[in-house]
């Protein structure tokens, strides 16, 4: 039953070599749905983070369920500022040395009036991608969970009602062993929003935060459309990388300094690729100083910000006003 529930996933063991930390294991799957939620291996789920008996037991997550709530209000929202996405801009230029005849001053040839023709453009705004990644990890339980729920949702929604804007959300953490996972949960292309808005509210936090690593490991789907769209990394997390987990007799430790440098790497090849990267520090209690906020700089540079639960909001309006910007 494991076994066909990661097939319906989609699941892969995604390898590659890390300059820091060598061989790198992370599972990544592409595939959501109920069945895959009541699995044992999945760690995103109050019944298997609180190891209750999954046999087709969901426990609804109050902090999630709450955050689909709030995401259906924002998402209505920020999908009627959007809908200028949807019609092209035609612009008119007049009074042209070439182009089609304007009769309306056709007339007027003769009278020290040469130009007599007009053009016209047609603007279409340039698909855009978002690749929302969210720090699922124990630390983001509670009012940090609801919130980065709630801007899931949002977008969720305004991609099934926007005709060029889709959405990838993905989770990452760890499973049972401690191997990095990074799970797709909507993907706008293949699911409507029916589906996140039955699954979200089951969606819970769990183990630690393998950032960088699973940046890597998730790379191809990333970039798999950058030639077609406008793609934007955006990515939620409450703290520093760290995890550790063995295999193959490859045990790895992934800490401190090395961790931050190994995800100020993974950031910048993303960038390089010419995706734009917009990070977000969520926090529940007041500023972030000191050690955690020098290595989330580190790491995301000038695209780092540090958001307040209760403004997290603010986001929205972010890519609200980005999203309405033509390349």
């Amino acid at each position: 039953e494991q076994i066909s529930s990661m097939e319906s996933a989609s699941a892969k063991m995604e390898e590659s070599s890390d300059p820091i930390y060598g061989k790198i294991r992370c599972l990544v799957t592409r595939k959501f749905n109920r069945a895959i939620l009541t699995s044992g291996w999945f760690p995103f789920t109050r019944c298997s983070h609180y190891n209750y008996n999954t046999n087709d037991t969901l426990y609804v997550d109050k902090d999630s369920e709450e955050g689909v709530v709030a995401g259906v209000r924002m998402g209505a929202i920020l999908a009627h500022r959007l809908q200028v996405r949807n019609d092209p801009t035609v612009t008119h230029f007049t009074r042209q040395q070439q182009g089609k005849v304007d009769r309306r001053i056709l007339a007027q040839l003769g009278m020290d009036i040469e130009n007599v023709f007009k053009r016209t453009t047609v603007e279409n705004f340039r698909p855009a991608m978002l690749h929302l990644s969210i720090d699922a990890s124990g630390s983001m339980y509670g009012g940090k969970w609801r919130q980065v729920v709630a801007v899931a949702t949002a977008l969720a929604y305004a991609s099934d009602k926007v005709r060029n804007l889709d959405v990838v959300i993905t989770l990452r953490g760890n499973i049972s062993s401690g191997i990095p996972t990074v799970a797709v949960v909507y993907d706008s292309r293949t699911d409507n929003f029916k589906k996140a808005r039955s699954l979200f509210p089951y969606l819970s936090t769990s183990g630690s935060t393998p950032e960088g690593l699973c940046y890597t490991a998730t790379m191809d789907l990333i970039q798999e459309c950058a030639s077609t769209h406008s793609v934007f990394f955006i990515n939620f997390s409450d703290g520093e990388p760290g995890c550790s987990y063995g295999f193959d007799g490859h045990y790895v430790n992934y800490h401190g300094e090395e961790a931050v440098r190994q995800t100020r790497n993974a950031v910048r090849a993303i960038k390089e690729a010419g995706i734009r990267v917009m990070s977000y520090f969520i926090k529940e209690y007041g500023d972030v100083h000191g050690y955690s906020r020098k290595t989330f700089t580190e790491m995301y540079g000038q695209d780092a910000e540090f958001v307040n639960v209760r403004n997290v909001t603010q986001v929205l309006r972010t890519l609200n006003k980005l999203l309405l910007v033509r390349d």
